[in-house]
């Protein structure tokens, strides 16, 4: 009987437990390039769009290299594109870490000549964490 009045007693200490909510706006993960007949054009979405989108090379990437230099690879629907910042900063560094750290939703764009132009990230609790 004492048996059996503790699992009762669990049980019911574990039913005024708070339950875990999901409650609020949840952005989708997207996935989208852009290239102008000029060439200049833009890429945006989440980390996880592009890995979920249907293609099988699908991709995109930052690239940080040892001088500190930022590079933007993208490839989806089997187009490439690409861009590269002009500028080592560290707000550039930081930048990059922070779109392939997490899932927030980022738009990256270039010029003409393939420079890396105005660029933004954000990051809320509508994104999940990435992976």
């Amino acid at each position: 009987m004492r048996r059996i009045l503790i699992t009762l007693s669990i049980l019911g200490l574990a039913a005024l437990a708070p339950a875990s909510s999901q409650a609020g706006y949840a952005a989708g993960d997207s996935a989208s390039c852009t290239k102008y007949s000029d060439g200049s054009g833009y890429c945006s979405g989440t980390m996880r769009g592009f890995r979920k989108s249907g293609g099988a090379n699908d991709q995109v990437y930052l690239y940080i290299t040892a001088a500190g230099m930022v590079n933007f690879t993208a490839n989806l629907n089997s187009k490439g594109y690409a861009c590269v910042f002009s500028t080592s900063t560290t707000s550039i560094v930081q930048f990059a870490t922070a779109v392939t750290q997490a899932n927030g939703y980022f738009v990256i764009s270039w010029d003409s000549s393939g420079a890396c132009g105005t660029s933004y990230y954000y990051q809320g609790s509508a994104y999940s964490t990435y992976p």
